[in-house]
């Protein structure tokens, strides 16, 4: 998709990215809720992925706009 359509590839990484903090939220809400009904420490790792599955989004995302920036030889 990067190659076919960078500007769609772009979008659908920001996509996933907000869709990962909106997992995160909605993890913690849970956990603020049912405190006593959910396994804390799940919630905890779950959290932990979304956000380094994220961060991993972000940084491709930033290599994919510098190798674009530079300059064509």
């Amino acid at each position: 998709m990067r190659f076919d359509n960078f500007e769609r590839a772009v979008a659908t990484l920001e996509l996933a990215m907000g869709g990962c903090n909106k997992m995160i939220v909605f993890l913690e809400q849970s956990a603020g809720l049912y405190e006593h009904d959910i396994d804390i420490v799940l919630v905890e790792d779950l959290s932990k992925r979304y956000l380094t599955v994220r961060g991993k989004m972000l940084r491709l995302e930033k290599a994919w706009k510098k190798f674009q920036a530079a300059p064509k030889t």
